[in-house]
């Protein structure tokens, strides 16, 4: 589910108004829209027209027309939806690294401090050495993919404020 939209004055134009007279006994009820998104495969989608329409057709997005009552409202809203679903969380493409990052990082936690356990002299100082570079690895494989999810999120505003800053921060590195 995308979003519902029910706006008491959705149905205020008058070429709205006349289409609804022409279908509905009631025209002036409210009209609610629950919108829901589905990712298909159009070639194998057999495209049929509902009972109001006279025939259904696929319209690259860029072509929308002007539509009735909030449509154009409703297919920005679900544009918006399913990029978001798109560049931020196509099918879980960054949770398979936070959950290894993690897992790894844990493993080198409890491992690091007893690897004198194990070994002494400098077998332990190298295993040592080996977990720490390994929970120093996990931790960028976790927080690289966050940071950039946290990219993914800014809104418009904060991206324009980000650009604008970044002569700060990269005096500051350096």
């Amino acid at each position: 589910m995308v979003y519902t939209f029910g706006d008491p004055d959705k149905i205020c134009k008058k070429y709205d108004q006349d289409w609804l007279i022409s279908i509905r006994a009631h025209p002036g009820a409210r009209v609610i829209t629950v919108a829901y998104t589905s990712l298909i495969n159009k070639e194998r989608f057999n495209l049929t027209s509902s009972s109001f329409a006279r025939n259904a057709v696929w319209i690259k997005v860029k072509d929308f027309p002007q539509l009735g009552f909030d449509q154009n409202d409703i297919l920005g809203k679900t544009l918006d939806h399913l990029k978001q679903k798109i560049y931020i969380d196509p099918l879980g493409r960054r949770k398979p690294y936070f959950l290894a990052g993690t897992m790894l990082c844990c493993i080198a936690i409890v491992m690091l401090p007893n690897s004198t356990a194990w070994f002494s002299g400098k077998s332990a100082l190298l295993l040592g050495t080996f977990f720490l570079a390994l929970m120093d690895a996990s931790t960028n494989v976790a927080m690289q993919p966050f940071r950039a999810l946290v990219a993914d999120n800014l809104s418009d505003e904060q991206r324009e404020t980000d650009k604008n800053e970044a002569p700060i921060a990269w005096g500051n590195i350096v």
